[in-house]
């Protein structure tokens, strides 16, 4: 696996845990008892395990496509690993595919599942201190 392949495995396993980690705190603070037998270690460490072979499995496509290619500049050999089949297609289609995905399912997709599970969990907690006020104010009106 070159370098770059490997950076990408890593950026993406990141936003795949912070989507299950926003996933365990919205289930943690908005349903603390019926999530309890959910959130167990167990269930952590199979959760996180298919992660990595979804990942991988998405990713292993681009082992086969990334190459270190050896250009001149300033008169120097310099080298960079790219994908060879977007930087030989001349029409770009390859590129436009693989970095649309890329960007969707890498970036779009977690950041909307996060944010609204974060908007979820700010709207249970807001509606929860109202609850919580509007009683105390009750009692103590009762008094």
């Amino acid at each position: 696996m070159t370098p770059g392949v490997g950076l990408i495995m890593i950026i993406m396993f990141g936003d795949v845990l912070q989507v299950l980690m926003s996933c365990d705190r919205y289930l943690a603070i908005v349903h603390p008892v019926n999530s309890r037998s959910l959130r167990t270690q167990r269930n952590t460490v199979i959760v996180v395990a298919v992660m990595w072979l979804v990942v991988s499995a998405a990713n292993a496509p681009l082992l086969w496509q990334h190459d270190v290619v050896y250009y001149c500049f300033a008169g120097q050999l310099r080298s960079a690993c790219i994908n060879v089949n977007i930087y030989s297609d001349t029409t770009h289609s390859v590129g436009r595919v693989f970095y649309g995905c890329f960007f969707a399912f890498a970036y779009v997709f977690p950041l909307s599942v996060i944010c609204l599970l974060y908007g979820r969990l700010l709207r249970h907690l807001r509606n929860r201190a109202r609850r919580a006020m509007a009683s105390a104010l009750a009692e103590l009106q009762c008094r």
